[in-house]
């Protein structure tokens, strides 16, 4: 084996984090949002700032983890079908079909967002842009990236957007609760399936972001 073989060989073992580690902090995250909705800000920090510590013990670069500028219009043109499905399709059949045939999923969109939906302005298209951009890094740069280390890239998404779903549970009836979770699961799947495609957070990112809005369209249309 070559000397720079080698040395690459090292640099990839000391970047690999053992299993358990990411694992810890994703439960962590989930189990103290569980606990109490009021700590839910705390149990986002905590992967946050074990993304920051883990990146520079690793010596990861920011393009390493999905920050990838250069990589936006690749990515946009490779997952085109797939954003717009996520990003329009879906939530038009959601929109529609809860509006016209289950109006209590309707409002119960409406009650569990932590948004004012009085109109689509700046400050709300800065909330979704921030909040998306955030999401995408903790679940797609962060959980899912690792969990794809040692697990199957399908199993680290659908691991990984179960715990985005229960992130966004919301009391209600039952059925629609399960009708909910559902419905975000399998947004979240989507976004994993960019991801992995891409390597790109921003194009995650995109197609969450475009998602958002085009519901917030409308429930302000259906309000």
């Amino acid at each position: 084996m070559s000397v720079s073989n080698q040395v690459a060989n090292d640099i990839q073992t000391q970047q690999q984090a053992p299993w358990w580690e990411i694992l810890l902090v994703m439960f962590l995250s989930l189990g103290i949002s569980l606990i109490s909705p009021s700590l839910k800000l705390i149990g986002i920090l905590i992967p946050v700032a074990y993304l920051i510590i883990e990146r520079r013990m690793r010596h990861r670069t920011w393009t390493e983890i999905g920050f990838n500028l250069h990589g936006i219009p690749t990515g946009l043109r490779q997952n085109l079908g797939w954003i717009l499905l996520v990003g329009v399709g879906i939530q038009a059949l959601a929109a529609f079909c809860s509006y016209y045939f289950l109006p209590a999923y309707f409002q119960h969109i409406l009650a569990r967002l932590p948004l004012d939906l009085t109109s689509l302005n700046v400050g709300l298209i800065v909330a979704l842009g921030i909040s998306t951009l955030g999401e995408e890094i903790l679940y797609r740069g962060l959980f899912q990236a690792r969990i794809g280390t040692f697990m199957p890239a399908t199993g680290a998404i659908v691991l990984t957007s179960l715990v985005f779903a229960w992130m966004h549970y919301s009391s209600g009836a039952a059925l629609i609760v399960m009708i909910d979770l559902t419905s975000v699961l399998i947004d979240s799947v989507i976004f994993g399936i960019i991801f992995q495609r891409s390597q790109n957070i921003f194009v995650a990112w995109i197609a969450h972001f475009l998602g958002d809005i085009v519901g917030v369209i409308f429930l302000l249309m259906m309000k």
